[in-house]
Protein backbone atom coordinates (compact mmCIF):
# COMPACT_ATOMS: atom_id res chain seq x y z
CA UNK A 1 0.00 0.00 0.00
CA UNK A 2 1.25 3.50 -0.83
CA UNK A 3 1.77 6.20 1.52
CA UNK A 4 -0.87 8.45 -0.39
CA UNK A 5 0.54 11.58 1.05
CA UNK A 6 3.29 10.85 -0.32
CA UNK A 7 2.66 10.28 -3.33
CA UNK A 8 0.47 14.08 -3.14
CA UNK A 9 3.59 15.49 -2.22
CA UNK A 10 5.39 14.06 -5.36
CA UNK A 11 2.40 14.97 -7.78
CA UNK A 12 2.32 18.51 -6.01
CA UNK A 13 5.92 19.07 -7.00
CA UNK A 14 5.07 18.14 -10.95
CA UNK A 15 2.49 20.51 -10.92
CA UNK A 16 4.34 23.12 -9.46
CA UNK A 17 6.64 22.81 -12.74
CA UNK A 18 3.67 24.51 -14.35
CA UNK A 19 3.65 27.78 -12.04
CA UNK A 20 7.63 28.09 -13.42
CA UNK A 21 8.16 30.95 -15.23
CA UNK A 22 10.04 30.07 -18.67
CA UNK A 23 14.14 30.55 -19.10
CA UNK A 24 14.72 32.14 -16.41
CA UNK A 25 13.74 29.49 -13.57
CA UNK A 26 14.63 26.21 -15.70
CA UNK A 27 17.08 25.28 -12.67
CA UNK A 28 14.34 25.95 -9.99
CA UNK A 29 11.94 23.49 -12.22
CA UNK A 30 14.84 20.82 -12.36
CA UNK A 31 14.76 20.71 -8.61
CA UNK A 32 11.14 20.39 -8.68
CA UNK A 33 11.35 17.49 -11.12
CA UNK A 34 14.32 15.78 -9.21
CA UNK A 35 12.20 15.63 -5.85
CA UNK A 36 9.68 14.73 -7.72
CA UNK A 37 11.16 11.77 -9.74
CA UNK A 38 13.11 10.83 -5.97
CA UNK A 39 9.53 10.01 -4.66
CA UNK A 40 8.19 8.51 -7.29
CA UNK A 41 10.88 5.94 -7.18
CA UNK A 42 10.89 4.93 -4.04
CA UNK A 43 7.13 5.11 -3.50
CA UNK A 44 5.57 3.50 -7.16
CA UNK A 45 8.90 2.34 -8.57
CA UNK A 46 8.81 1.34 -12.17
CA UNK A 47 5.31 3.04 -12.32
CA UNK A 48 3.39 5.53 -15.49
CA UNK A 49 4.29 8.46 -13.04
CA UNK A 50 7.34 7.60 -12.92
CA UNK A 51 8.44 7.73 -16.23
CA UNK A 52 6.34 10.95 -16.39
CA UNK A 53 8.59 12.62 -13.98
CA UNK A 54 11.89 10.57 -16.14
CA UNK A 55 10.18 12.36 -19.71
CA UNK A 56 9.88 15.62 -17.40
CA UNK A 57 13.33 15.50 -16.76
CA UNK A 58 14.86 15.11 -19.79
CA UNK A 59 12.90 17.67 -21.73
CA UNK A 60 14.47 20.31 -18.42
CA UNK A 61 17.37 19.08 -19.39
CA UNK A 62 17.05 19.51 -22.75
CA UNK A 63 16.19 23.72 -21.79
CA UNK A 64 19.27 24.43 -19.74
CA UNK A 65 21.62 22.62 -22.22
CA UNK A 66 22.17 19.23 -20.88
CA UNK A 67 21.68 17.17 -23.54
CA UNK A 68 23.64 14.00 -21.88
CA UNK A 69 21.55 14.27 -18.86
CA UNK A 70 18.64 14.65 -21.07
CA UNK A 71 19.71 11.68 -23.44
CA UNK A 72 19.81 9.65 -20.09
CA UNK A 73 16.36 10.85 -18.69
CA UNK A 74 14.83 10.72 -21.71
CA UNK A 75 16.53 6.52 -22.71
CA UNK A 76 14.86 5.51 -18.80
CA UNK A 77 11.85 7.25 -19.63
CA UNK A 78 11.80 5.47 -22.98
CA UNK A 79 12.12 1.88 -21.73
CA UNK A 80 9.39 2.25 -19.10
CA UNK A 81 7.29 3.36 -21.03
CA UNK A 82 7.71 0.50 -23.63
CA UNK A 83 7.45 -1.48 -20.30
CA UNK A 84 4.58 -0.84 -18.81
CA UNK A 85 2.24 0.78 -21.73
CA UNK A 86 3.68 -0.75 -25.09
CA UNK A 87 2.49 0.23 -28.48
CA UNK A 88 1.20 3.87 -26.93
CA UNK A 89 1.40 7.46 -28.24
CA UNK A 90 3.12 8.76 -25.05
CA UNK A 91 6.17 5.55 -25.73
CA UNK A 92 6.42 7.33 -29.16
CA UNK A 93 6.92 10.66 -27.53
CA UNK A 94 9.83 9.50 -25.14
CA UNK A 95 11.62 7.95 -28.18
CA UNK A 96 11.44 10.91 -30.73
CA UNK A 97 12.53 13.47 -27.50
CA UNK A 98 15.05 10.57 -27.25
CA UNK A 99 16.11 10.64 -30.65
CA UNK A 100 16.36 14.45 -30.92
CA UNK A 101 18.39 14.59 -27.77
CA UNK A 102 20.46 12.03 -29.48
CA UNK A 103 21.18 13.35 -31.96
CA UNK A 104 22.45 17.11 -29.76
CA UNK A 105 25.26 14.82 -28.70
CA UNK A 106 26.21 14.20 -32.28
CA UNK A 107 25.06 10.34 -31.86
CA UNK A 108 23.91 10.43 -35.45
CA UNK A 109 23.50 6.80 -35.43
CA UNK A 110 21.83 6.46 -32.15
CA UNK A 111 19.14 9.24 -32.92
CA UNK A 112 18.22 7.70 -36.44
CA UNK A 113 17.80 4.48 -34.41
CA UNK A 114 15.21 6.07 -31.59
CA UNK A 115 13.34 8.36 -34.09
CA UNK A 116 12.75 5.13 -36.61
CA UNK A 117 11.55 3.40 -33.61
CA UNK A 118 9.08 6.08 -32.80
CA UNK A 119 7.97 6.51 -36.30
CA UNK A 120 7.30 3.36 -37.12
CA UNK A 121 5.52 3.07 -33.71
CA UNK A 122 3.37 6.47 -34.50
CA UNK A 123 2.27 5.06 -37.57
CA UNK A 124 1.40 1.30 -36.20
CA UNK A 125 -1.04 3.26 -33.65
CA UNK A 126 -4.94 2.93 -34.79
CA UNK A 127 -4.80 6.30 -33.89
CA UNK A 128 -1.80 7.74 -35.17
CA UNK A 129 -1.11 11.12 -34.45
CA UNK A 130 -0.60 12.74 -38.12
CA UNK A 131 1.36 15.67 -36.36
CA UNK A 132 3.40 13.26 -34.43
CA UNK A 133 4.38 12.00 -37.68
CA UNK A 134 5.00 14.91 -39.41
CA UNK A 135 7.11 16.29 -36.41
CA UNK A 136 9.26 12.87 -35.81
CA UNK A 137 9.47 12.74 -40.18
CA UNK A 138 11.07 16.24 -39.72
CA UNK A 139 13.67 15.33 -36.88
CA UNK A 140 14.69 12.53 -39.25
CA UNK A 141 15.53 14.79 -41.86
CA UNK A 142 17.26 17.14 -39.25
CA UNK A 143 19.68 14.61 -38.64
CA UNK A 144 20.31 13.46 -42.16
CA UNK A 145 21.11 17.32 -42.48
CA UNK A 146 23.81 17.54 -39.69
CA UNK A 147 25.31 13.96 -41.38
CA UNK A 148 25.90 16.20 -44.66
CA UNK A 149 23.26 13.53 -46.71
CA UNK A 150 21.15 16.47 -48.21
CA UNK A 151 19.38 14.16 -50.38
CA UNK A 152 17.83 12.12 -47.94
CA UNK A 153 17.12 14.92 -45.44
CA UNK A 154 15.37 17.19 -48.69
CA UNK A 155 13.40 13.84 -48.94
CA UNK A 156 12.15 13.84 -45.64
CA UNK A 157 11.42 17.31 -44.87
CA UNK A 158 9.63 16.87 -47.79
CA UNK A 159 7.33 14.74 -46.57
CA UNK A 160 6.93 16.19 -43.74
CA UNK A 161 6.11 19.28 -45.63
CA UNK A 162 3.14 17.07 -47.57
CA UNK A 163 1.76 15.98 -43.81
CA UNK A 164 1.72 18.93 -42.31
CA UNK A 165 -0.59 20.34 -45.44
CA UNK A 166 -2.90 17.48 -44.83
CA UNK A 167 -3.55 19.08 -41.32
CA UNK A 168 -5.45 21.62 -40.06
CA UNK A 169 -3.96 25.06 -38.46
CA UNK A 170 -0.68 23.67 -38.31
CA UNK A 171 0.79 26.47 -40.24
CA UNK A 172 3.67 27.14 -38.19
CA UNK A 173 4.79 23.53 -38.01
CA UNK A 174 4.63 23.64 -42.38
CA UNK A 175 6.36 26.67 -42.17
CA UNK A 176 9.52 24.79 -39.89
CA UNK A 177 9.36 22.12 -42.30
CA UNK A 178 9.34 24.47 -45.63
CA UNK A 179 12.12 26.71 -44.17
CA UNK A 180 14.33 23.52 -43.26
CA UNK A 181 13.52 22.14 -46.92
CA UNK A 182 14.50 25.45 -48.34
CA UNK A 183 18.08 24.82 -46.17
CA UNK A 184 18.29 21.31 -48.01
CA UNK A 185 17.74 22.51 -51.57
CA UNK A 186 20.33 25.47 -50.38
CA UNK A 187 22.45 22.78 -49.31
CA UNK A 188 22.08 20.83 -52.67
CA UNK A 189 22.74 24.08 -55.00
CA UNK A 190 19.12 24.18 -56.18
CA UNK A 191 17.99 27.52 -55.56
CA UNK A 192 14.65 27.82 -57.53
CA UNK A 193 13.34 24.98 -55.07
CA UNK A 194 15.11 26.69 -52.18
CA UNK A 195 13.71 30.26 -53.15
CA UNK A 196 10.25 29.01 -53.27
CA UNK A 197 10.01 27.29 -49.92
CA UNK A 198 11.90 30.59 -48.50
CA UNK A 199 9.27 32.43 -50.26
CA UNK A 200 6.72 29.54 -48.52
CA UNK A 201 8.13 29.67 -44.92
CA UNK A 202 8.23 33.20 -44.59
CA UNK A 203 4.90 34.28 -45.90
CA UNK A 204 3.53 31.45 -43.19
CA UNK A 205 5.99 32.88 -40.58
CA UNK A 206 4.85 36.52 -40.94
CA UNK A 207 0.74 35.14 -41.41
CA UNK A 208 1.15 33.48 -38.31
CA UNK A 209 3.80 34.80 -35.88
CA UNK A 210 4.38 38.32 -37.29
CA UNK A 211 7.45 39.73 -36.25
CA UNK A 212 9.46 37.44 -34.89
CA UNK A 213 12.84 35.78 -35.36
CA UNK A 214 11.68 33.19 -36.86
CA UNK A 215 9.86 35.69 -39.47
CA UNK A 216 13.21 37.32 -39.26
CA UNK A 217 15.39 34.01 -40.10
CA UNK A 218 13.45 33.08 -43.06
CA UNK A 219 13.39 36.49 -44.60
CA UNK A 220 17.47 36.37 -44.20
CA UNK A 221 17.52 32.87 -45.87
CA UNK A 222 15.06 34.08 -48.76
CA UNK A 223 17.74 37.24 -48.98
CA UNK A 224 20.81 34.84 -49.09
CA UNK A 225 18.89 32.46 -51.89
CA UNK A 226 18.64 36.07 -53.72
CA UNK A 227 22.11 37.15 -53.52
CA UNK A 228 23.31 33.27 -54.97
CA UNK A 229 21.49 33.81 -58.27
CA UNK A 230 22.51 37.73 -58.66
CA UNK A 231 19.05 39.11 -58.12
CA UNK A 232 20.83 41.58 -55.90
CA UNK A 233 17.13 43.84 -55.84
CA UNK A 234 15.13 41.18 -54.35
CA UNK A 235 17.85 40.44 -52.02
CA UNK A 236 17.91 43.82 -50.35
CA UNK A 237 14.09 43.82 -50.10
CA UNK A 238 14.16 40.52 -48.39
CA UNK A 239 17.11 42.02 -46.04
CA UNK A 240 15.40 44.59 -45.47
CA UNK A 241 12.34 43.01 -44.19
CA UNK A 242 15.04 41.53 -41.33
CA UNK A 243 16.23 44.72 -40.36
CA UNK A 244 13.18 46.12 -39.86
CA UNK A 245 12.04 43.37 -38.13
CA UNK A 246 15.17 43.43 -36.27
CA UNK A 247 14.05 46.84 -34.84
CA UNK A 248 10.58 46.35 -34.22
CA UNK A 249 11.81 43.13 -31.57
CA UNK A 250 15.47 45.17 -30.24
CA UNK A 251 13.99 48.74 -30.27
CA UNK A 252 16.96 50.96 -29.44
CA UNK A 253 19.30 48.00 -28.61
CA UNK A 254 19.62 46.76 -32.43
CA UNK A 255 23.09 48.09 -32.88
CA UNK A 256 24.16 45.24 -30.61
CA UNK A 257 22.65 42.19 -32.61
CA UNK A 258 25.34 41.48 -35.55
CA UNK A 259 23.49 40.37 -38.61
CA UNK A 260 24.90 37.76 -40.62
CA UNK A 261 26.16 39.23 -44.48
CA UNK A 262 24.85 37.45 -47.20
CA UNK A 263 28.27 36.60 -48.33
CA UNK A 264 28.77 34.35 -44.58
CA UNK A 265 25.48 33.10 -43.97
CA UNK A 266 25.66 29.85 -45.80
CA UNK A 267 26.23 27.86 -42.66
CA UNK A 268 23.15 29.23 -41.25
CA UNK A 269 21.43 26.45 -43.35
CA UNK A 270 23.08 23.26 -42.06
CA UNK A 271 20.64 23.41 -38.86
CA UNK A 272 17.73 22.47 -39.09
CA UNK A 273 14.82 24.03 -37.08
CA UNK A 274 13.45 21.72 -35.18
CA UNK A 275 14.25 21.49 -31.91
CA UNK A 276 12.79 24.66 -30.84
CA UNK A 277 9.34 23.36 -31.38
CA UNK A 278 9.59 19.33 -29.79
CA UNK A 279 11.65 21.27 -26.70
Amino acid sequence: MYYQKEIHSATSHCNSLEKVPPVESYREALTFCQQALAMRLELLGEHMDTAESFHTLGWIHCKIGDMSSAVEAFQVASDMRSTLLGDHQDTTESYHRLGVATCGIGDHEGALESLVKALQLGRKLSTGNQRSIAQITNSIGDVYQEMGDYQTARDQFQNAVDLYKNLPDEHASTAISYHNLGAAHLALGSYPEALECFRQASTMRLEVLGQHVHTADSFHMLGVVHHKINDFKSAVEAFQKVSDITAFLLGDYQDTLVLPQPWASTPRHGKSQLRSEIF
